[in-house]
């Protein structure tokens, strides 16, 4: 699976979410910041965007470390190649994925709609229609007549500009997950030898070689392509 196809789960919570949109003026010294910072922790949390992206990190980090056989590699600790790899990527996958959901509210909303689906969100109504866990074709068809007849009725005009920005933002993140899938990344963990052993220590240097000359030509990126 590709590790942004995670981000459609947050497309959706927001396509969901996201209510009252024309015409914005948005004043950020008022105090809908809290309900802001409520709501993207509504998206994050229902999205379970951190513990997709650990399950994905480990299902790649297995990949590349089953790979490293054909070198006659062996990882030794499993965990520590992970953490290596990957280093702050969760970290800085979530803050960036803050910084953009944020980034809708305020382009779209104002004072009073953000305020408006603060109080939906925290609704029995609203937490049955932003809980992604289920299809939103699965939701009772009360709530979401109730969401798009009420609230959620300007949200039309906006989702194809929604759309596009997220795909913009798919990008982005796909950009960011560049810079830690690659052989030269790999190669600088093989030289660790307390994190990768080899049988004969004299292929280290050519294993490591031959990860440098070869670390545009894999795609370790593929791992995240549904099979």
């Amino acid at each position: 699976m590709r590790i942004y196809l995670v981000f459609p789960v947050i497309v959706a919570v927001i396509l969901a979410g996201l209510i009252f949109a024309r015409d914005v003026i948005h004043d950020p010294k008022t105090s809908h910041d809290h309900d802001i910072a409520f709501l993207v922790d509504v998206h994050l949390g229902n999205s379970d965007l951190m513990a997709k992206s650990a399950e994905l990190e480990s299902q790649v980090a297995a990949r590349i470390a089953s790979d490293m056989k054909k070198v006659g590699a062996r990882v030794i600790d499993q965990q520590q190649f992970q953490t290596l790899l990957f280093g702050d990527f969760k970290e800085r996958y979530e803050a960036r994925s803050r910084i953009w959901i944020e980034d809708q509210y305020l382009k779209h909303l104002n004072a009073r709609e953000i305020k408006a689906i603060a109080e939906y969100a925290r609704s029995d109504e609203g937490r049955d229609l932003l809980d992604m866990t289920q299809p939103i074709e699965q939701k009772s068809p009360e709530n979401v007549a109730a969401f798009f007849d009420g609230p959620g009725r300007p949200i039309a005009d906006i989702i194809p500009e929604l759309k596009a920005a997220a795909e913009a933002f798919l990008q982005e993140q796909h950009l960011l997950m560049t810079e830690y899938l690659s052989l030269g990344r790999v190669a600088d963990i093989t030289e660790m030898p307390h994190v990768v052993a080899f049988e004969d220590e004299s292929m280290r240097a050519v294993a490591v070689e031959k990860m440098r000359a070869l670390d545009n030509g894999v795609d370790y990126q593929s791992a995240f392509q549904p099979n």
